[in-house]
């Protein structure tokens, strides 16, 4: 960010190479830095950046806001982590991280319509949530998640997980 800007600070180059290869990203509210990557938060999407000059190409990897079903910012490591409704968890140190630990809770937050959290059976709780796209109106995409000991192959808790899926989603979408 400029001294006197409340643009996010982002090459130019790799501003035209995120609009060629994700178009509907939308504005850019974020940017953060860390060795040999740049994080780029929008509107639509988180956008990860490793250029690759070994290979003289750039990697992305653009993760939707509503496909986030957890994460946050750990200052004192400098770490951003989320983890997507698979459970795939990725960190990413930042040396500058702007204000991305901020926006990135925001939008998170933002895609989430309903979230509902449940006693499983066993222990743990399973936790069903309706996400929005932050690009476009294309209804809710409905995720199963769980926390502490329930775990979806014991088919008491997935029983469970369909039940409460089901009633949300004619609660929200009727």
């Amino acid at each position: 960010m400029g001294l006197f800007s409340s643009k996010p600070a982002l090459a130019k180059e790799v501003a035209s190479e995120l609009k060629r290869r994700r178009p509907q990203a939308g504005t850019v509210m974020a940017v953060g830095h860390g060795d040999g990557l740049t994080l780029v938060a929008t509107t639509e999407c988180l956008a990860l950046h490793r250029p690759d000059p070994d290979e003289g190409h750039d990697e992305w990897e653009f993760i939707g806001w509503h496909l986030i079903t957890r994460g946050g910012w750990n200052q004192k490591a400098s770490k951003l982590r989320w983890t997507l409704a698979d459970d795939t968890t990725t960190f990413v140190t930042l040396t500058e991280p702007g204000n991305i630990p901020d926006v990135f809770r925001d939008r998170v937050r933002a895609s989430i319509v309903v979230e509902q959290s449940f006693p499983a059976p066993g222990g743990g709780h399973v936790v069903i949530s309706g996400r929005r796209k932050l690009a476009g109106d294309q209804g809710l995409v409905w995720q199963v998640s769980t926390l502490g000991a329930a775990r979806l192959s014991d088919p008491r808790v997935a029983d469970l997980a369909r039940a409460k899926a089901a009633q949300l989603r004619y609660d929200y979408e009727v």
